[in-house]
């Protein structure tokens, strides 16, 4: 696996970036190297194929479309029983009504934030970003390893924040070990982390993103190229922030859950959410 090098962070954040580095095998891992999800069975298995004489009912949810998502609050999508886990084959992003960018909102227990997804630049990215948030793409449930499409990233938590350098989040079962049951290739294009910000995939080597992403806090020039950016944030880097300052332990992750409580996606010419003023709660 490949390590951050510490030589082209901040001074801030080079002490504890090298601490998450030291601890990456039992805790929450880097922005570059998301752990792999096979310990959590083999959700890829088939079932037992039905007898030539009964029929087989067909799948029970819609790939497509606001009916082949799951709204805030609902319960798990049942999936075929046969269901094998993969990256997206589609445009997940379909299922987003209206026209325009696509954008992001995170709301957190410590305020809100919201971002532009570069879709045309990271299509595979932002497909699977938005249908794991949506509930429109099956990733494996991280207590049983079966296929299960739920909003994969409300009550989720960010897992591993380092003041000064970012703050990732992502993984269904919390820990940092943890993915969708898949992984898929990096995607190169002309962004690069020049200003605080941007979110992008973690991974624990060349193609190998799942779920995890992170949000910097800084200039990152060391992970141009080899960690996809998918969108950048429009306003609530004080969000960031303040997440990334809150008490941690060695391994960097928050001892008070630094917790988002919904993923809102919406398309639009610009921005659909107004920032929230300072005298306003965010």
């Amino acid at each position: 696996m490949r390590a951050l090098s510490a030589s082209r962070l901040t001074p801030l954040a080079l002490g504890l970036a090298f601490i998450g580095l030291t601890v990456a095998g039992t805790c929450a891992t880097p922005p570059d190297r998301e752990a792999s999800s096979a310990s959590a069975g083999a959700p890829g298995e088939a079932a037992p194929a039905a007898p030539a004489t009964e029929a087989v009912a067909p799948p029970a949810w819609s790939p497509l479309g606001p009916e082949g998502c799951v709204l805030p609050g609902d319960d798990a999508s049942p999936l075929p029983a046969d269901y094998v886990l993969a990256a997206p084959t589609f445009k997940t992003t379909d299922a987003v009504p209206g026209e325009g960018a696509l954008w992001v909102r995170f709301d957190t227990n410590y305020g809100a934030m919201a971002a532009e997804l570069f879709e045309r630049e990271a299509p595979l990215a932002v497909a699977n970003f938005v249908g794991l948030a949506q509930g429109c793409w099956p990733f494996a449930d991280p207590e049983t390893g079966a296929p299960t499409r739920r909003r994969a990233f409300d009550g989720s938590v960010f897992h591993r924040v380092i003041p000064g350098f970012m703050i990732q989040g992502g993984d269904p079962a919390g820990t940092g070990r943890g993915g969708p049951g898949y992984f898929f290739d990096n995607e190169r294009n002309t962004r690069s982390y020049d200003s605080p910000g941007y979110l992008g995939m973690a991974n624990r080597g060349p193609n190998t993103n799942g779920s995890q992403f992170f949000i910097t806090l800084s200039p990152q020039a060391h992970l141009n190229q080899g960690y996809t950016i998918f969108g950048k944030l429009a306003w609530g880097l004080n969000v960031v922030d303040t997440i990334a300052r809150v008490p941690r332990d060695g391994g960097n992750r928050p001892l008070r859950a630094a917790r988002i409580e919904q993923v809102e996606i919406k398309r639009a010419p610009q921005l659909p959410w107004a920032a929230p003023t300072p005298s306003e709660p965010q």
